[in-house]
């Protein structure tokens, strides 16, 4: 999934199947621009002990090895959940869903270029994750009429009614 622009606060979905076992986003940046990232799963109690890890590949990281295939010339900064004791809770309002928050990071572009962010589950299991970027909140007119929509959808993967 393409994100035009990482600034802006946004978050992707994705159910972890051994069909669908990653979850890629890119998004171009510049030399020292702050990404802000965060790696979450619903709250819902079949998940509680499931661990996602997020890596940022791209120009300027160091090497580090992957137990999948990623695109030549990239290096790697991996964000694993393993040492994390407790995740944070966080409740969001307007869709009245709880996730717990495994990793927040504030990445620091190294070199100019195009980076992917890849959620996956170095244990091989299955279930949900999702991958929230930026902090600038932007809405458009159109956004309010599209809301009922959005809010369904979170809800039916938080597996709310």
């Amino acid at each position: 999934m393409v994100i035009k622009d990482p600034h802006v606060s946004q978050v992707v979905y994705r159910e972890i199947t051994p069909q669908s076992p990653r979850l890629w986003l890119t998004f171009d940046a510049q030399e020292g621009q702050e990404v802000y990232l965060e790696l979450g799963v619903p709250a819902i109690e079949r998940l509680k002990n499931f661990r996602p890890a997020l890596t940022v590949l791209g120009p300027g990281l160091p090497a580090v090895h992957l137990s999948f295939e990623t695109p030549a010339g990239m290096g790697r900064e991996v964000y694993d959940t393993e040492t994390v004791k407790e995740p944070r809770t966080y409740h969001e309002p307007f869709t009245g869903t709880d996730s717990w928050v495994w990793r927040e990071i504030r990445f620091k572009v190294p070199a100019t270029g195009k980076y992917f962010v890849v959620a996956y589950v170095p244990s091989g299991e299955t279930g949900k994750v999702w991958v929230a970027l930026g902090e600038q909140e932007s809405f458009g007119l159109l956004d309010i009429f599209r809301f009922p929509g959005w809010r369904s959808r979170t809800r039916q993967f938080h597996e709310l009614k």
